[in-house]
């Protein structure tokens, strides 16, 4: 059981470098589904000396009632945490080792951004619903986020989309469109559900309905595999140390 929370559900799991399990998801309170990040000692049982009796739990940022879960976790080198999520916006968490917010990190540790006014092409404008389910860190500390956004509140259909976050919480502009890449869903259900960041600087996402493709550092598409069975569902990857991603 997490302490105040109800019928939590886990998405993501990562290890610190003394062996502990850092896990994110999302669960309910009384009133809200929270996002969370909580530890477990290797003997199997809740770290209490890890953030609040060896939980980390938020309501979602984008505003109050909203639901949030935590879909994709990073840790780092020096065992600090990151996880990204939503929905509503795309959610970035950062915590320190011990599972208190970053405040190196848009201050307050979590950074969520919406699409609001972002030409995708046809005069489309993204201003619903974003969530991330994958996520990278990049060599200079930038993190990647891979998610779809719905830019038709009427008739909602899913766009693939990959954003970058700097180091600091913002957004890099210099990514893609004002930040942010849009790919082509084959289904109105596509959704990119994984990012890796390759040696050489280069990005992979992969998910359901959208082929897999390889971006620049800087957000443009240098590749795209052609095999449409390739894009049915791609749940998650990993880039080997020679450049291939499996």
């Amino acid at each position: 059981d997490l302490p105040g929370l109800f019928d939590p559900r886990a998405e993501a799991v990562a290890l610190q470098s003394d062996g502990g399990v850092i896990v994110g998801g999302g669960a309910n309170n009384a009133s809200v589904q929270k996002g969370f990040v909580f530890r477990v000692k290797d003997d199997g049982t809740l770290d209490s000396g890890f953030a609040t009796n060896g939980v980390f739990a938020i309501d979602s940022p984008a505003g109050a009632g909203l639901p949030l879960t935590f879909h994709g976790l990073v840790v780092l080198d020096d065992d600090t945490i990151i996880a990204a999520g939503g929905p509503s916006d795309l959610v970035v968490l950062r915590l320190t080792n011990g599972g208190e917010p970053d405040t190196a990190f848009d201050d307050d540790g979590v950074a969520h951004f919406n699409m609001g006014n972002v030409d995708i092409g046809g005069g489309i404008f993204v201003d619903t619903n974003e969530e991330a389910y994958g996520l990278a860190v990049q060599a200079d500390g930038s993190i990647v986020v891979a998610g779809m956004t719905q830019p038709d509140p009427i008739s909602p259909t899913n766009v693939p989309v990959a954003a970058r976050i700097t180091a600091s919480g913002g957004l890099d502009t210099g990514f893609g469109v004002e930040g942010f890449v849009f790919l082509s869903g084959l289904t109105s259900q596509a959704a990119l559900y994984d990012v890796v960041a390759r040696p050489d600087g280069d990005l992979v996402v992969a998910g359901l309905s959208v082929l897999p493709t390889q971006l620049s550092a800087n957000g443009k598409t240098t590749s795209t595999l052609s095999d449409p069975y390739a894009a049915q569902a791609i749940n998650g990857l990993v880039a080997l140390a020679d450049g291939r991603v499996v």
